[in-house]
C-alpha cells in the first residue's frame, strides 16, 4: 500500500486535466449551438472547436 501514496497528486492533477478539457467542451458547444434557438450562436462546429482548443492549451500552459 505504501507505494501507492505518491500517486494521490498525480491522480488529482488529471482530475484537473479532465475539469479544464470538460469545461472547454461546454464553452464549444455553447458558442457553436447557443442555449436554444432563440439565443443561436454565430459560429460554426470547426470555429468552435478551435476556440475550444485554444482556450485548453492557454489554461494548460498557465497552469
Amino acid at each position: 500500500m505504501a507505494k501507492f501514496e505518491g500517486n494521490l497528486g498525480t491522480h488529482l492533477l488529471l482530475l484537473l486535466v479532465a475539469v479544464i478539457w470538460g469545461t472547454t467542451w461546454a464553452v464549444a458547444r455553447f458558442l457553436s449551438y447557443g442555449l436554444d434557438e432563440s439565443t443561436r450562436a454565430n459560429l460554426g462546429p470547426a470555429t468552435a472547436a478551435w476556440l475550444r482548443y485554444t482556450v485548453a492549451v492557454i489554461a494548460f500552459v498557465a497552469w
